[in-house]
């Protein structure tokens, strides 16, 4: 009896692999914080090639979506999938991001997976400033800071990091501003808070020339009868001018006020610059060159700077008026830069 051959199946079937188990991560999720961007990130990485015609979902728990704007979702190769979302701004929120529904080439579903819980926190700091504002401080005197404190809602006392940046410059009348500034460890920056400071003219019942005392209460010059200590001794040049430039001003009120009471005082103003000036500065320098200006009274830039009045602001009337007088001086170049040689003619009273 003829028996029959066994059957030979064809090569493609003697390869066949039967594939049942469902892929794994490693790990399944990591949740990322750009807090600079207020971005959430969630990237899920499979061991093994995935079916990226197949979108996950993703789950928080507790539930967050109120306060997250679903940004792009993808598939970044066949083992990761990458989603972000933006966070409203003003929150600390916490959660856990689960990534479920993913499937293999052969349908397997891969088991939910969830990330490690993560915190997404947009609240800025708050600084709150010490002392007062605007702080006053006596021109030639030393100035010290106040200072401002720091308080974070998750770093918790930020004083230690605060940013300090100060344009106070005792050595000159004028408004100046101290700003301070700190960010969280999330990037989340604070509001800036600024403090003006005022450096001002020394402040004196009365004035002493010659021997002669000059008051606002008594405009009438008296004879100062007795010794006086002089309140200069020990003052540096700079010193001694910013009070002379103290004075000349205090002088000048009590000339006002002394007209209006029907008394003339004869003075004989006089005021050295003591540092270079250009157009965008300010200070009590700049009212006083353009009083300079003024009095020279070198052409038409020189009237429309009188017509305006004096301030203590080096903008376009001064930058005019000061390439005018160096013109007619034979100033080179007339630039309206008040350096060195400009300044140096001016203080020579020419």
């Amino acid at each position: 009896m003829l028996g029959y051959p066994h059957p030979v199946l064809p090569t493609p079937y003697n390869n066949l692999v039967y594939d049942t188990l469902a892929p794994t991560g490693n790990p399944v999720a990591t949740a990322v914080v750009n807090i600079s961007n207020n971005t959430l990130t969630v990237v899920t990485t499979f061991s093994k090639a995935m079916n990226t015609g197949i979108t996950p979902t993703i789950a928080f728990n507790p539930n967050i979506s109120s306060n997250l704007t679903a940004g792009t979702a993808s598939w970044t190769d066949s083992t990761h999938y990458r989603a972000s979302y933006t966070a409203a701004s003003s929150v600390n929120i916490s959660s856990v991001a689960t990534i479920s529904g993913a499937q293999d080439l052969h349908g397997n579903v891969a088991p939910p997976t969830s990330s490690a819980t993560f915190i997404v926190d947009t609240l800025a700091p708050t600084i709150t400033m010490r002392g007062t504002s605007p702080a006053t401080v006596t021109v030639g005197s030393p100035y010290t800071d106040a200072g401002a404190t720091a308080l974070d809602n998750v770093d918790g006392d930020l004083t230690s990091s605060i940013v300090v940046t100060s344009t106070v410059n005792t050595s000159v009348i004028g408004t100046y501003t101290v700003m301070y500034n700190v960010s969280d460890s999330a990037g989340n920056a604070a509001a800036p808070v600024t403090r003006t400071v005022d450096v001002v003219a020394a402040s004196a019942s009365s004035i002493a020339t010659n021997g002669v005392g000059v008051s606002a209460s008594n405009p009438t010059p008296n004879p100062t009868i007795g010794t006086t200590t002089s309140p200069t001794a020990g003052m540096s040049v700079s010193q001694l001018q910013n009070l002379l430039a103290s004075l000349e001003s205090q002088l000048q009120t009590l000339e006002a006020q002394a007209g209006s009471m029907g008394t003339v005082v004869t003075t004989t103003p006089s005021y050295v610059f003591t540092r270079d000036l250009q157009s965008g500065m300010t200070g009590s320098d700049v009212q006083q060159l353009q009083k300079y200006l003024i009095a020279k009274n070198a052409g038409p830039a020189s009237r429309k700077l009188k017509a305006h009045g004096t301030t203590e602001n080096f903008a376009t009337l001064t930058f005019n008026a000061l390439i005018e007088f160096q013109k007619s001086v034979g100033i080179k170049p007339a630039s309206g830069y008040f350096g060195p040689i400009t300044r140096g003619w001016v203080n020579a009273g020419k």
